[in-house]
């Protein structure tokens, strides 16, 4: 093994050491923020203050928010699937939804190392203004980590669609 193939299995290593105590980290943030504010709103029927049971209660809620708040009812609904599973399983969806953005992010960039893969994590929450009402509040959670995943994953096949007879710069199929 020369010189930089053993860097190389290094920084690999080393890569996955820090994903796995970042995803340690965005864990237990997740579970020390509370749900609160919209997140307790969003708990409800939105018409009244009847806690949402079901997915029927979410469907009622979101007819209703679509026709009095307008707009934005694909990520609510979200929210509340997510309140009505509860703050554990909020938690775990949170990291999941963390970790997919990441992989769709290298995905699209046509790197798929474990280098890359936590740059990607650092850079998601290094270069985010607020990552706290983004990530880490649940309502933020469903409104910029969900959606964002979902629009990227759609941008995704588009432009892997666009032109399939040239290969993008950056991407390989």
């Amino acid at each position: 093994m020369d010189k930089d193939t053993k860097l190389h299995r290094v920084f690999q290593i080393a890569s996955i050491f820090l994903i796995l105590v970042s995803v340690a980290v965005i864990y237990l943030t997740n579970r020390y923020i509370p749900f609160m504010m919209d997140d307790l709103w969003y708990s409800t029927m939105l018409s009244s203050e009847e806690p949402i049971t079901g997915i029927g209660d979410i469907i009622t809620s979101q007819i209703w928010h679509y026709f009095n708040w307008g707009g934005r009812s694909l990520t609510h609904a979200i929210l509340q699937l997510t309140l009505l599973a509860g703050e554990n399983a909020a938690d775990i969806l949170n990291v999941a939804m963390t970790l997919i953005l990441c992989f769709v992010i290298c995905t699209i960039a046509g790197v798929r190392r474990a280098t890359a893969f936590f740059a990607a994590i650092g850079m998601l929450l290094g270069l985010n203004a607020n990552w706290k009402m983004s990530m880490f509040w649940q309502a933020g959670a469903a409104n910029y980590l969900y959606i964002t995943s979902f629009i990227l994953l759609y941008l995704y096949c588009y432009l892997r669609e666009l032109d399939s007879t040239k290969k993008l710069p950056g991407i390989t199929f």
